[in-house]
């Protein structure tokens, strides 16, 4: 995890990005974005498809805990 971390601080240095909260990641409108291609596109991939919530509120808690609270 620690290497993820040193590229991605690389990468967004680059760009020019101050990576500051989750919430940049996470915006108010992403799960009327994203849960249409989840059905549609991973649901073709992944057998049963997991829930959409669980795999969004897991994945909000384990980036805040990974970048944000160490």
């Amino acid at each position: 995890m620690e290497k993820v971390k040193r590229i991605l601080g690389k990468k967004l240095d680059i760009k020019g990005i101050k990576f500051e909260s989750a919430n940049q990641i996470f915006s108010k409108d992403l799960k009327e974005t994203l849960l249409p291609y989840w059905e549609r596109e991973l649901g073709r991939l992944v057998n049963p498809l997991p829930d959409f919530e669980l795999v969004l509120t897991e994945l909000k808690s384990f980036i805040k805990i990974q970048f944000f609270l160490r």
